[in-house]
């Protein structure tokens, strides 16, 4: 235990000197103090760490983006190909609507995922909301559903995330 730190007491992460735990202020720096909890410790943290934190809460969701929207781009291509195919060789008509029912439903889901990572990329608070859809019929697969128990749903939810993101739902 550092010997300037008192029981009660955690150091500031700017000037690393000892301030008491429910500070929210540093007295020697003057920066702005918020607390992580991490296992039995308390870290301090400054508002620019928070967005870090943020940040790095969204890293996994959006791998998850980009991998859904790179099978998804390929599923779209294989469909449209398809009931090109199905339109030119067997029954225009329900090769031609098979067309328009692939158009809408793969080219939406798949402006769904495009506009949640260009809102996590430009932290807009929309993508709080857009992203929490995404899970959420993400839960109709088994494997969507433990993805979506175990990990996203918390890092989505998480209060730097969400401040990353610009999104205040009155929780922090």
């Amino acid at each position: 235990m550092n010997p300037e730190k008192k029981e009660g007491e955690i150091l500031c992460p700017n000037c690393a000197k000892p301030i008491k735990k429910d500070a929210v202020f540093c007295t020697y720096c003057g920066v702005q103090i918020k607390e992580l909890k991490v296992s039995a410790e308390t870290i301090a943290l400054t508002p620019e760490q928070e967005l870090e934190e943020g940040k790095k809460q969204l890293g996994g969701i959006v791998i998850l983006l980009w991998v859904l929207i790179g099978l998804l781009s390929f599923a779209f291509l294989l469909a449209l190909f398809a009931s090109c195919a199905t339109m030119f060789e067997e029954d225009f008509y329900s090769g031609f609507s098979l067309l328009v029912l692939y158009f809408f439903f793969y080219g939406g889901i798949l402006v769904l995922f495009i506009f949640a990572q260009l809102g996590i990329k430009n932290q807009k608070r929309y993508a709080v909301p857009l992203v929490r859809i995404i899970l959420v019929l993400g839960c109709f697969s088994l494997v969507g559903l433990i993805m979506v128990l175990i990990t996203f749903w918390k890092r989505i939810n998480n209060q730097y995330s969400k401040k990353y993101l610009n999104y205040f739902d009155g929780t922090y």
